[in-house]
Order: structure tokens, then C-alpha cells, then sequence
């Protein structure tokens, strides 16, 4: 019998009719990039503090938009040290790290002016706005779209002309394969599409995924992460893992596993099905970012997202726990 893998780029799916759908707002980009450069060109920042712990394709826009970065390391709770302050010309962009740091984010927005501060919340989708803060969405990382990414409030960026459609329908193609069941072809596509984006130019949201999106279930979705989360993070703290609680109403991307070098485990767990990504390899936090050097080298990222129940989440603990065994006596040999 053929075992589905779980994890990995989604497929191509609807939601059915009279589901609670997502909507993406007026001004929207094609890739958060795209929106956080706008951002900041809109807003005039000119020196903007950001973490160590954060993908390139931050970096790329806050470069695009002649912004200069000052770097910190985070605290314990995945957010903004006591040792930062901004100067009157600073800004501040804090992260909620797969949708469980919101807290820390809390704690920075009362920390520091709001009207300055940026946050990321391309892995938070079902994040609210608390204040005047500005906040940064990627729903492709939620929803099977190709592109997309928009910030909240949308008034404060002009709505961009130049447009992506074609680009996106070609761009999609790795959902198509998914969901025809062509996997490994799938990645191959799934990374050409991500390439596609590394631009940060002022490009619209395409039309088709604004369809698409507004296909896709929110209330189903969320209630499915929040559920395999907790159903997976019972099985794990039963074999030993260290797994962080689930926040009061969040809804998260990726449940988070502390496991001492966790490149060869992932590598031995996608042998077996199961694909858990790495955030993010073009980050490289120095020796004293503790906190952000554990997220990148000694956690798994293990799949809960809508696609899956109860049993799949078994099976994600269950092939953790053989892969571990594995690695442990072959580390004894």
C-alpha cells in the first residue's frame, strides 16, 4: 500500500460552498517582499531594526527599499530583547514566529511608539491588527496560492500597476502537480515559483490568486491547525520532545520540536513521508542570538496544517520517534 507523504507545497483545492472564506484587501502584492518594500519606501524609514532570525526575503526588501538594518538577537519568548531602543529615526520589526510569539509581539507594541513598528506576520495569517502598528501577510504559507502578500492597514501603500498574472498562472503549476499526485516533479516547480519571487518590485496581487483565496475555508482551516497541534503536541511530550503550548487563539504554521541537530533527522524523516522545512537556511544569527540559533539548527518544523487529522498526526509522532530511535543508535555504533 502507497502511503501519502505528509507536509511539503500544498495541492490545488476548494473549499466547499458556504464555507468562511478569506478576503484579500484593495492594495496587494505578490509576494510579502514586494509589500514590506513598498512599505518602507512609503513610509520613509530609513534605519530599521530587524532580527537575526529572519528570512532573506525580508532582507532582500528592506535592502530594495535603501533602508539600513540594525540586527538583534531575541529573548527567550521569540521576541525584542530589553537592550533595544530606537533612537527617533528607528524602526522596529518584530515577528511572530509561526503564529506562537504573538505574545512577545504584544509585549513589543507596548514597548515602543506603534506608529513604528512593523510586524511580520507572513507565518501569523489569522493575526489582528492591536493598535496603529503596521502588519505584513503571506498567505501562500496558509493557503494553496501561488503568490500574495499585503500589509494592514492598506491605506498607508499605493496600490501598484504593474501586474503579475501571467506569471501567476505559470507559477501555480506546482499545485497542479500536487494534486495530480506527481510529487517529486512538483518540488522542481515549487522552487522555480519561489525564485520567481525574489524580486521586491511594487507588483499586484494576481487575479488568480485572489480567486483562489477566496476559496479557501478560514474557519476550517484554522480550527484544523489548532487541533492537530494540540493532538500532535500530546504525542510528542509523551515521547520526551519539548514542544511549546499552544497559544490562547492562535493558529499555527509549523508545530516546533527542540531536537539537537535537526538537518539529519528532517533529511531521514522526508526518506520516510514526512517533510518538515528549514527556517530558513540564508539566515545565520551569530553565537550570541542563542534562542534564534536553536529555532534555525535544533528544532523541527512538523506539519499540522488543514490537510490533515488526527491520524496523520499519529503517524507524524510515530515516524519521529522511529527516525530518532534510528539516529540515536547509529550515534551509539
Amino acid at each position: 500500500m502507497t502511503v501519502s507523504p505528509i507536509g511539503g507545497y500544498f495541492a490545488w483545492s476548494t473549499a466547499p460552498a458556504g464555507s468562511v472564506h478569506p478576503e484579500a484587501p484593495s492594495v496587494a502584492f505578490r509576494s510579502a517582499r514586494s509589500a514590506l518594500a513598498a512599505c518602507l519606501r512609503q513610509m520613509r524609514v530609513r534605519r530599521l531594526w530587524v532580527p537575526h532570525h529572519v528570512c532573506g526575503a525580508v532582507m532582500t526588501a528592506v535592502e530594495a527599499a535603501g533602508v539600513v538594518a540594525r540586527r538583534y538577537r531575541l529573548d527567550g519568548t521569540w521576541g525584542v530583547p530589553s537592550e533595544v531602543a530606537l533612537d527617533d529615526d528607528e524602526w522596529l520589526l518584530c515577528v511572530d514566529y509561526l503564529g506562537l510569539s504573538g505574545h512577545a509581539v504584544d509585549t513589543a507594541l507596548r514597548r515602543f511608539p506603534q506608529s513604528r513598528v512593523i510586524v511580520d506576520a507572513s507565518q501569523a495569517f489569522y493575526r489582528q491588527r492591536v493598535g496603529a502598528e503596521t502588519l505584513l501577510f503571506s498567505p501562500r504559507k496558509f493557503f494553496p496560492v501561488p503568490d500574495g502578500g499585503w500589509t494592514d492597514p492598506a491605506a498607508i501603500v499605493t496600490v501598484p500597476t504593474e501586474s503579475d498574472d501571467e506569471a501567476s498562472t505559470v507559477r501555480a503549476g506546482y499545485l497542479h502537480a500536487r494534486a495530480a499526485g506527481r510529487l517529486e516533479a512538483g518540488y522542481a516547480a515549487y522552487h522555480a515559483a519561489e525564485a520567481s519571487l525574489a524580486a521586491a518590485a511594487p507588483v499586484a496581487l494576481s487575479g488568480l490568486t485572489r480567486a483562489l483565496l477566496a476559496e479557501q475555508d478560514l474557519t476550517a482551516a484554522r480550527e484544523a491547525r489548532r487541533g492537530n497541534y494540540a493532538t500532535l503536541r500530546q504525542h510528542l511530550e509523551g515521547l520526551g520532545f519539548q514542544v511549546p503550548a499552544l497559544p490562547e487563539a492562535a493558529v499555527p504554521l509549523f508545530v516546533p520540536a527542540s531536537v539537537p541537530d535537526a538537518a539529519p533527522i528532517r533529511a531521514t524523516l522526508a526518506a520516510v513521508g514526512i517533510f518538515s522545512p528549514t527556517f530558513w537556511p540564508d539566515a545565520l544569527p551569530p553565537a550570541d542570538d542563542t534562542i534564534g540559533r536553536a529555532l534555525r539548527n535544533d528544532t523541527l518544523y512538523l506539519p499540522c496544517d488543514q490537510r490533515y487529522g488526527y491520524a496523520d498526526m499519529k503517524r507524524v509522532a510515530d515516524a519521529l520517534e522511529y527516525v530518532m530511535q534510528q539516529h540515536t543508535r547509529h550515534l551509539q555504533d
